[in-house]
């Protein structure tokens, strides 16, 4: 006989499962592609066919090409063509002015400097363009080379101011106030009566280009040209620095002005100036004669006096002669003038 079941007991509840959906069909599709590929092992890797290969490389090639010519081309300058013009590069310097050069032709100063129109602007050397032009040319004193715009270029000159004509072996060299040789004249030359005529010792190596003067025979001319600016005499015609102690001056090739050192110049030559005005009320614009400065002294009263003597005393031998009042000069004999 069958045992039953008490009634009224509580069965146990069995654990439940994950719960499971029906598989949709992407899901399927999903899962059954990951089983593929985890089923086909590693993957390999795609190897390029030679054929593309040869093209990538080709193209490479073809590029350095055109980068080389590129460059070959923005570089190359200007050369002068069969037909009388000129290649340009494909940045070619169109212009070239020259500005401020009196002694030199623009064609000149751009020879010299090595620049051409049609040259590529990206191999332009401003610097050795201006290191050749001061090379070149002595009275070029100072040069700028500079860019206005992409394709021109633009040469600004300043010229050195000629100071004197200074004697020289077989002639005269024109003296700059940079101390050096500008250019060279013959014995002979009209133009020195343009110049200032200075006669000195010549420095080692003197010539055109070159330092003509010692430093300082270039300081006692300076301090010379300055006090005869100052004190606004005019007609100076020559200037002698051979003797340190024996420095002259020659008035319009008339009166000739010993002024000794070149101690007390400035107050010397402000005597020079106000004795030679009296000289000419005296005895007319064609006086001649010597005014003897040498002894004048700043700080001794008694030797603040210039002595003029005339060039017919000169010519007889004479050279001393006694005080007398300015305003009594004449022509006959010795005058002295006190400041």
């Amino acid at each position: 006989m069958k045992k039953q079941k008490k009634q009224g007991a509580p069965s146990k509840a069995l654990p439940k499962g994950p719960e499971t959906r029906p598989k949709t069909g992407a899901s399927v599709h999903t899962a059954a592609r990951t089983a593929a590929v985890a089923g086909s092992g590693p993957r390999k890797k795609r190897r390029l066919k030679p054929v593309r290969v040869a093209v990538f490389v080709l193209i490479l090639l073809l590029l350095a090409a055109g980068i080389v010519a590129a460059v070959v081309l923005l570089l190359r300058p200007g050369r002068p063509a069969s037909g009388g013009g000129e290649h340009s590069a494909v940045f070619g310097l169109k212009s070239i002015a020259v500005e401020g050069s009196t002694h030199y032709t623009d064609e000149e100063i751009i020879e010299a400097s090595g620049l051409s129109v049609g040259q590529s602007i990206f191999s332009l050397k401003k610097k050795q363009a201006a290191e050749n032009i001061l090379r070149a040319f002595p009275y070029v004193e100072r040069v700028m080379v500079e860019s206005p715009s992409f394709t021109s270029i633009k040469i600004s000159i300043v010229e050195a101011e000629p100071v004197a004509a200074v004697q020289a072996p077989g002639g005269w060299i024109i003296l700059g106030e940079n101390g050096k040789g500008l250019e060279r004249l013959p014995e002979d030359s009209s133009r020195l009566a343009d110049y200032l005529l200075l006669r000195c010792t010549l420095a080692d190596g003197a010539g055109v280009g070159s330092t003509l003067l010692s430093d300082p025979d270039m300081q006692t001319l300076q301090s010379l040209l300055n006090a005869i600016s100052s004190q606004e005499i005019a007609d100076i015609r020559e200037i002698d620095l051979r003797d340190a102690i024996d420095i002259r001056l020659l008035w319009k090739d008339q009166i000739t002005v010993l002024l000794g050192s070149d101690i007390n110049l400035e107050h010397k030559l402000a005597m020079f100036a106000s004795t030679l005005k009296l000289i000419l009320q005296e005895n007319g614009d064609d006086a001649r004669g010597q005014i003897d400065l040498s002894s004048y002294s700043n700080s001794d009263p008694n030797k603040q006096q210039a002595v003029y003597t005339p060039r017919e005393v000169l010519t007889a031998g004479s050279t001393t002669g006694t005080a007398a009042d300015p305003t009594q000069a004449a022509g006959g004999g010795t005058t002295e003038a006190a400041a």
